[in-house]
């Protein structure tokens, strides 16, 4: 839907002022870098959700950071390759609503990758959301309740309006594909 045909129809617009964006693990870090990162041409409002994120290569296996960032550099001056792709290090920067997100038992991309960003932005006194989902792991269950805090964030920070409280994404019938919300099934 084009952003004058959802005004008409809503009463909401979401225009090229505005962005929003989810990214989980490796994406994850760049679901919070646009927040952190640089101001953005034209004053776009970030409005991000950083997922299971793998927040610093120096924090996660040897072999992912090597693989795409070459192997790690230490400088004589204390600084190192990696630091630039850190988000922890983007934190002071931090502009609109970020949203971090961890299961507690993830074993891929362990919790304190998160827990570096919260510190960080806490350190950096800026204001920040965070849920950690008891027991999950990097997949998340009950994954429709993550649906819907994500859907409830943007629609809180998107579309300036409250979401419907305490919505009940249900869950797909067994064997229709679903996956807690993300769509699925057959033809899909």
């Amino acid at each position: 839907m084009n952003v004058d045909r959802r005004a008409e129809t809503t009463g909401h617009l979401v225009g090229l002022n505005q962005s929003g964006m989810i990214g989980g693990h490796v994406v994850g870090r760049l679901g919070a870098v646009p927040a952190t990162g640089p101001e953005l041409k034209g004053g776009v409002a970030t409005d991000n959700l950083a997922e299971s994120g793998n927040h610093d290569q120096r924090q996660y296996e040897d072999d992912w950071g090597e693989r795409y960032q070459g192997p790690l550099v230490k400088n004589p001056d204390g600084t190192d390759n990696y630091a630039i792709e850190a988000t922890q290090t983007q934190a002071a920067g931090l502009k609109g609503h970020l949203l971090l997100i961890h299961g507690t038992m993830d074993n891929n991309v362990p919790p304190y990758n998160t827990l570096l960003v919260a510190d960080a932005l806490i350190k950096a006194n800026k204001e920040f959301d965070m849920l950690l989902i008891p027991n999950s792991g990097h997949g998340y269950a009950p994954a429709n309740y993550v649906m819907r805090r994500r859907w409830d964030y943007f629609v809180k920070y998107l579309l300036d309006a409250d979401p419907p409280r305490d919505y009940v994404i249900p869950t797909p019938p067994a064997g229709a594909g679903g996956r807690g919300g993300r769509g699925g099934g057959p033809g899909l």
